[in-house]
């Protein structure tokens, strides 16, 4: 990221800029929220049976 700063700019203006600059949230999606095991109730294998219809 790019921060222009004037030469007259006094030392309170450049801690403004690189605040605001910084607040600034990441783009995307958390990963490691929904990175994981899932608990299931019932055994996998009789699961697929019943979505598959098998």
């Amino acid at each position: 990221m790019t921060i222009i700063i004037d030469k007259n700019a006094s030392a309170a203006d450049v801690e403004k800029q690189i605040k605001k600059a910084s607040k600034k949230k990441a783009k995307g999606f958390d990963a490691l929220k929904h990175a994981g095991k899932v608990r299931w109730e019932q055994d996998p294998l009789t699961y697929q049976h019943e979505v598959r219809g098998e």
